[in-house]
């Protein structure tokens, strides 16, 4: 299943490669839960799911809490008239100035996303969104799909907060799912993927994290770029660590036919007693 919410590296295809790595729980944990692709096609009853950033965070919560309202309030941008770079740009600077209600905002962000260049969430040092108009066919507003985010998200606790926060929250029975901004393929590259800093800092802190969880009892997967820098940072905080991989298509450009496979890492921080056991 789609996330409602187009999203670079969504993991929507990827999602029962990460069941079959977690290896079942009680409740799953998304640190990062982004569109929330993988939250929507595991079959956990329950979720803690946190983020960062409070507009991705805002508009789960408030399609979790009344999708139809949310709705109501797109129907009336996903139209012909709001469908050119200056409608674009007006809607963009309405919601970078904020003061709407939650179904008003989480209507715009879904404009914006359906709207904007590859899906791309990314904001300015001032903390605005800035991504330019993408120049869409015929955008239709994706109600299949955020229904569904609705019903799967009714009892799911849905959290504004860092990374560490969510793991601070963890519990026995927990199955941890990561997908951070990945770590630059070159050393001209960025890191990706997420609206606030996210540098090799926030790597190291988030490994050690994972590695404590799995020092409690709980079976953590990261996803990464497979380079030799990030295996070796896993094994240093977690020498039981196990690595799978799978072959994904990334763009290396704005143009999206150029594209290429390359290796997606699985990083599985397992419990000794269950490291031992395979």
């Amino acid at each position: 299943m789609k996330s409602y919410l187009k999203w670079p590296g969504g993991k929507a295809r990827l999602a029962k490669r990460v069941e079959s790595l977690l290896g079942g729980g009680t409740r799953l944990v998304e640190p990062f839960v982004g569109s929330g692709a993988v939250f929507l096609n595991l079959p956990f009853a329950s979720a803690l799911l946190g983020d960062a950033d409070p507009d991705v965070i805002g508009l789960h919560r408030a399609v979790q809490q009344d999708a139809e309202a949310v709705l109501a309030e797109a129907r009336a941008l996903f139209t012909p008239a709001c469908n050119d770079k200056e409608a674009y740009r007006r809607l963009r600077a309405e919601f970078n100035a904020g003061g709407q209600s939650p179904a008003e905002r989480a209507a715009l962000m879904l404009y914006l996303n359906r709207h904007c260049f590859n899906g791309l969430w990314r904001r300015s040092g001032s903390g605005a969104f800035n991504v330019a108009f993408g120049r869409p066919a015929s955008p239709e507003i994706p109600e299949e799909s955020l229904r569904a985010f609705a019903a799967k998200a009714a009892g799911a606790d849905i959290r504004h907060q860092g990374f560490e926060a969510t793991f601070a929250a963890l519990r026995q029975g927990d199955a941890v799912y990561c997908d951070p901004p990945y770590s630059p393929l070159s050393a001209t590259s960025r890191f990706t993927g997420y609206s606030s800093p996210f540098g090799p800092a926030e790597h190291d802190r988030l490994v050690a994290l994972c590695a404590d969880a799995a020092a409690r009892g709980i079976r953590v997967v990261l996803s990464e770029h497979d380079l030799p820098a990030v295996r070796e940072r896993c094994l240093a905080a977690w020498p039981a660590v196990r690595f799978e991989t799978e072959q994904v298509r990334r763009s290396i450009s704005c143009n999206g036919g150029n594209r290429f496979l390359a290796p997606e890492l699985f990083a599985v921080f397992e419990p000794i007693s269950l490291a031992a056991a395979a």
